[in-house]
């Protein structure tokens, strides 16, 4: 953020606007500059007019000694600026041509050396589709006045970069340009792109896998005393898909009576312990149908080592009990 202070310097608010990514209020800063450069270049002139003409109030107030200190900071201070910038700025004229490069320290986000660049149009120095992608967004930001922003892959001294490019209008016949490396970003955003897809590939193979085998999940969030069922568990006890609530008490109900007390301990027993239970049981269907299942329970705890949440399966043996 800025400093509030009245003493702040030029090259802190410009580094100020930088780092908010504010390429417009970085161009209103350099143009203000430019025009104090502007005055005190006329100011150092007046020095060499006779004397009736430096009385006119040429010199504004100042003694030609402050002008020139004034000069010598100004320019300083912007250069300070733009040596320490990440970033390439440039100004390109309306037919493309780069008239100057503003961050010479950066010259490893140029495609040429700046020797080479100066002068040169897009068309010169960058692949075709590059090059016009470019040319549209520069001139678009002159005739509409806005900045404009693209962003475009460029091979660079060997290297495969992403420039974020912003195009901010300085007059009607030219912008100033910045471009910023965004390699890294864009690797890291195609790496979530690709570990999202394989997750959504897993859990399709796993979803396949528990429908064609008719394993029956069950989800119980301890916390919220919610329990969520698969598909496959509401066939398994002969309801409806979504039928009824799918809820501890609705398991709980299906439960064969006399199988109840072995089941219950068995829960407790793995919440204690923060572990684990098996069991072989019988439920009650919808049709009123005895089946036998068998089921395994996985405790998950937080990280305070409380018991958190509860995953199991289900899965129909009665062939084997017959």
């Amino acid at each position: 953020m800025q400093s509030d202070s009245a003493d702040s310097s030029p090259l802190s608010e410009l580094q100020s606007s930088l780092s908010e990514s504010n390429v417009a209020q970085l161009q209103a800063r350099i143009s203000q500059l430019e025009q104090q450069l502007q005055d005190c270049q006329q100011e150092l002139k007046a020095v060499q007019l006779p004397e009736q003409a430096r009385d006119a109030n040429l010199f504004s107030g100042r003694q030609p000694h402050e002008t020139g200190c004034i000069l010598e900071t100004t320019t300083a201070e912007i250069q300070a600026l733009f040596n320490a910038m990440d970033d390439l700025v440039l100004i390109r004229d309306r037919d493309g041509r780069c008239t100057k490069i503003l961050s010479p320290s950066n010259n490893r986000l140029l495609v040429y050396p700046a020797a080479e660049m100066l002068g040169k149009t897009p068309h010169e120095v960058m692949p075709q589709a590059v090059a016009d992608q470019l040319m549209h967004c520069l001139t678009e930001s002159l005739n509409t006045g806005k900045t404009t922003i693209t962003e475009h892959w460029l091979q660079v001294q060997g290297q495969d970069l992403c420039m974020e490019v912003r195009l901010c209008p300085i007059d009607q016949n030219s912008v100033l340009l910045v471009g910023r490396d965004i390699t890294q970003r864009k690797q890291m955003e195609g790496v979530q792109q690709v570990t999202d897809h394989d997750l959504r590939e897993k859990e399709e193979q796993l979803r396949l896998a528990l429908d064609l085998n008719q394993i029956a999940t069950w989800d119980w969030h301890l916390d919220k005393n919610q329990v969520f069922w698969n598909d496959n568990h509401y066939r398994l006890f002969g309801l409806e898909v979504g039928g009824v609530e799918s809820s501890y008490q609705n398991w709980r109900d299906r439960v064969y009576p006399e199988d109840w007390p072995m089941i219950d301990q068995k829960i407790r027993d793995a919440l204690n312990h923060r572990g684990s239970y098996q069991a072989e049981y019988r439920i009650i269907t919808a049709s009123h149908e005895i089946r036998w299942v068998a089921a395994m329970g996985q405790v998950l705890c937080d990280a305070e080592g409380n018991p958190n949440r509860m995953l199991g399966v289900m899965v129909d043996i009665r062939d084997r009990k017959l």
